[in-house]
């Protein structure tokens, strides 16, 4: 099996901060839970970059975060 990116974006409002919408492309495990439409982005964000996944791409009201595996 070759290389595998996993990638997942989050679509945020700035005031709440709370995820407005989201897309997962491969797997996002351990943090699937916590992305969820309403959840803190705070909480999704620490999640995914203690588990291998960097920001990719940033926004005032998005993040695109990648991991290889």
């Amino acid at each position: 099996m070759g290389i595998r990116s996993d990638i997942v974006t989050l679509f945020f409002n700035n005031v709440a901060a709370e995820i407005t919408n989201f897309r997962i492309i491969g797997s996002a495990e351990p943090c699937t839970p916590l992305i969820k439409v309403g959840l803190r982005v705070s909480n999704a964000r620490i999640c995914l970059l203690r588990n291998g996944f960097i920001i990719e791409e940033r926004t005032p009201n998005m993040l695109r975060f990648v991991r290889i595996t």
